[in-house]
Formats: structure tokens, C-alpha cells, sequence
């Protein structure tokens, strides 16, 4: 399904709308992905592309982008964007080891 489909990019997202795009995203898969810029609000995006490499936060501060790729266990993940995560909260998650194990 869509072999040359390799890049997302979601510019912005009106909040009324990551309800409506997380129903439409949701079963589908595209393993060809390996790109995904979008906005924080939009991060169900990444359950379906399970060999994202590279990812950008274009909006928000990319905390939910992290769950996301702890949740999906999306384990090619090379380039992380646009992140601003206070680290002192995310030592208390899933998410402070996702990012130890990524840089290390």
C-alpha cells in the first residue's frame, strides 16, 4: 500500500480536528514512512508508521510525541526534532529511558 509514500508532514492542527484525524489513522499502517513532521497534538500519527527514522515536532513541545513513540515501540527512530521536554518530568516516565536508549 503506498510503497513510495515516505514522508508526513501536518502543518498545523486546529484542536477539533486530532480527534477526527486520530479516527482516520487508526488501523491503518504505512511501513514505508520514515519522515513524520507534525504538530504534538497529532502524535496517534505514529502508530502507523512503526519504522519512522526521522521526527520532527513542528508545533507543541513534542512531549506527546515521545509517548507516542514509547507506545508504538517504533525502534528505528534516528533524528529526533523540535523536542522541548523538561527532562526533570520526564525522569518520573517510560519516556526518560525511551530517550536514554535512543542517544546511547
Amino acid at each position: 500500500m503506498l510503497p513510495n509514500f515516505h514522508t508526513i508532514q501536518v502543518v498545523h492542527v486546529h484542536s477539533q480536528m486530532t480527534i477526527p484525524l486520530k479516527n482516520t489513522f487508526k488501523g491503518k499502517s504505512f511501513p514505508s514512512i520514515c519522515t513524520v513532521i507534525v504538530p504534538s497534538c497529532v502524535h496517534e500519527i505514529l502508530q502507523c508508521c512503526l519504522a519512522v527514522e526521522d521526527l520532527t515536532s513542528n508545533e507543541g513541545d513534542g512531549s506527546t510525541l515521545i509517548g507516542a513513540l514509547v507506545a508504538a515501540k517504533c525502534n528505528n527512530l534516528r533524528t529526533l526534532q523540535g523536542i522541548l521536554m523538561n527532562l526533570a518530568k520526564a525522569k518520573t516516565s517510560k519516556c526518560y529511558s525511551f530517550l536514554l536508549t535512543i542517544i546511547l
